[in-house]
C-alpha cells in the first residue's frame, strides 16, 4: 500500500507505480521491501522508511535497475514516475536513470517506529493520552484489518 493511501488520500497513477515497484522489488530480491510483525508495523515503515537498496540485497542487480525501482518506491508521489509509460521508459532505457536516488538512500536515517522513537518517548504527556493512544491504536488496527480486503472500485489490470 502506497504511503498516500495509508494516510487516507486518494490514489492516482503514481500509486499504481508504487504498487508495481513493490512487486518488482519482491521479484528481484525474493522478499518484500518492508516486513513487520503486524500490518500496522509494515504500514508505518512505508510511511517512515525508504526501502533498502535493491543492489545491496541482490548483488546481481545493476545500479540502474535498482535506481528505477527506488524511483518507483519514493515515499513522496511527486518523486515517482508520473505514470506507467514513464516507468516503462525507465526500464527500457536504464542508462537515463538518475543514480543520485541511490545516494539519497545511503544518507537516509534508519527510521523506525514513531511510537518507539526518542521524539515520542521524550514527550511529557498526561496519563490520559497514553490510555487514548492505546485504545486508538487498537481501534485503528481493527479498522485497517477490516478494510484491507475491500475493493474500493479500482479496476484490476
Amino acid at each position: 500500500m502506497a504511503p498516500e493511501q495509508i494516510e487516507g488520500q486518494r490514489g492516482d497513477q503514481r500509486t499504481d507505480v508504487y504498487a508495481l515497484g513493490t512487486i518488482l522489488y519482491e521479484m528481484l530480491s525474493g522478499k518484500t521491501p518492508f516486513t513487520g510483525d503486524t500490518n500496522m508495523a509494515v504500514m508505518a515503515q512505508h510511511l517512515q522508511k525508504d526501502a533498502p537498496r535493491l543492489d545491496r540485497i541482490n548483488t546481481a542487480i545493476s545500479l540502474e535497475l535498482a535506481a528505477v525501482v527506488s524511483h518507483c518506491l519514493a515515499r513522496d508521489p511527486n518523486k515517482r514516475y508520473p505514470d506507467m509509460l514513464e516507468f516503462i521508459n525507465g526500464l527500457d532505457h536504464p542508462e537515463t536513470v538518475d543514480l543520485g536516488i541511490l545516494d539519497k538512500l545511503d544518507l537516509a536515517s534508519p527510521g523506525g517506529s514513531f511510537w518507539q522513537s526518542q521524539a515520542f518517548r521524550g514527550l511529557q504527556l498526561p496519563w490520559r493520552f497514553w490510555q487514548f493512544s492505546q485504545s486508538w491504536r487498537c481501534s485503528y488496527r481493527l479498522c485497517i484489518s477490516k478494510c484491507s480486503s475491500i475493493n474500493f472500485g479500482r479496476t484490476a489490470f
